[in-house]
């Protein structure tokens, strides 16, 4: 869950915006038994990211904006414990990533539109790594630093119903979305005695497709409900499918 808000300044030129995502079923902890790992879920808050953005150009079929989002450590650091509740593995959450994008729209008529997205993601510094390497308690064994990764998203949607006479249903707008994670380097990792801690993937690549639609209620609110599944992507998929739902509630006006 991604709850969040958005606030416009200068006549709607500049605009800053708060995203506070949460998870229900994840985990942050866990126990190492013997040669296997027990872990339980938890409801967690995440990185919160702010955004700063602002319209670039404005025309009559083309705008475009552009910003900087920063992403900061709010999250749960990661801890592995034995049994008898020693700790052995930490993982501080102390990255901040800078994230600056661009961001297009096309408008070539009153019902086609097609949008487009591009963004970095770079990580400011490292997380520190803490090893119990020798049984006498936890010590730095160095830093993870994330991968930089480029977003390019790109879509087209069509307003196959339009009326702006109703209070209720005022809008259905189909949309088909393809979304591009690259990283651009391989993983960090961090070794402290017979322990080796980090991503040994190597690099990736994922594309998924994303199809679903929004529909507008009194020419204000907007509710989107879409399907995304991986294209591709072989071992570095991360999941099969799922379901997206938005919300947006304009306020003030």
């Amino acid at each position: 869950y991604t709850p969040g808000f958005e606030k416009t300044y200068f006549d709607r030129l500049v605009s800053l915006e708060l995203r506070a995502p949460f998870a229900t079923n994840t985990t942050t902890s866990s126990t190492l038994t013997g040669d296997s790992f027990g872990s339980g879920s938890d409801t967690r808050f995440g990185n919160l990211t702010l955004y700063a953005k602002a319209l670039l150009i404005e025309r009559e079929q083309l705008a475009m904006s552009g910003g900087l989002g920063i992403l900061l450590p709010t999250a749960s650091d990661i801890n592995v414990a034995y049994a008898n509740g020693a700790s052995l593995l930490k993982v501080a959450n102390d990255s901040v990533h800078l994230q600056p994008f661009l961001g297009g729209l096309y408008t070539p008529s009153e019902r086609w539109y097609a949008q487009g997205f591009v963004q970095y993601d770079i990580a400011a510094n490292g997380n520190r790594v803490l090893i119990n390497s020798s049984g006498t308690g936890l010590s730095n064994a160095g830093k993870l630093t994330d991968s930089s990764h480029l977003y390019i998203d790109g879509g087209i949607g069509y307003w196959a119903y339009r009326n702006h006479a109703t209070r209720g249903l005022s809008g259905v707008i189909p949309t088909v979305e393809i979304h591009q994670n690259i990283a651009l380097q391989a993983g960090d990792a961090v070794n402290a005695g017979p322990f080796q801690v980090g991503n040994f993937g190597g690099t990736s690549s994922l594309t998924n497709m994303v199809v679903g639609s929004t529909f507008e209620f009194a020419q204000r609110s907007q509710l989107t409900v879409a399907y995304t599944t991986p294209i591709g992507g072989g071992s570095d998929r991360q999941y099969n499918g799922g379901l997206q739902f938005f919300y947006n509630q304009p306020l003030g006006r």
